[in-house]
């Protein structure tokens, strides 16, 4: 709940796109994206790139990256699977959010 807290843009985005039902709904994580990129506003893309930014340039390694966005959070989408690290998939995220949608 703590780390909700501190990045509740990014609980947001894994709790309203990346949920338990996300492939049934959207697909695939990348459509997901594409759902939050057309939907949500200026302002709360901008906040989620913000926390994920500060995700990036923290110190956390891969495996406490990897329990704080996958348990944590309780994000549904499992990067590894497409052999992606944390800092990978945040990293894509950033520039699929710079993108025009």
């Amino acid at each position: 709940m703590k780390n909700q807290q501190h990045f509740p843009a990014l609980a947001y985005y894994f709790n309203a796109y990346l949920n338990q039902d996300f492939d049934i709904i959207f697909g695939d994580a990348e459509h997901a994206l594409s759902a939050y990129q057309s939907t949500e506003s200026d302002d709360e893309q901008h906040t989620l790139k913000h926390e994920i930014k500060s995700l990036l340039e923290s110190p956390l390694d891969e495996n406490q990256l990897r329990i704080l966005l996958l348990d944590d959070m309780d994000c549904n989408y499992f990067y590894p699977a497409d052999e992606l690290t944390a800092r990978e998939w945040l990293g894509h995220l950033l520039t699929r959010l710079d993108e025009p949608s």
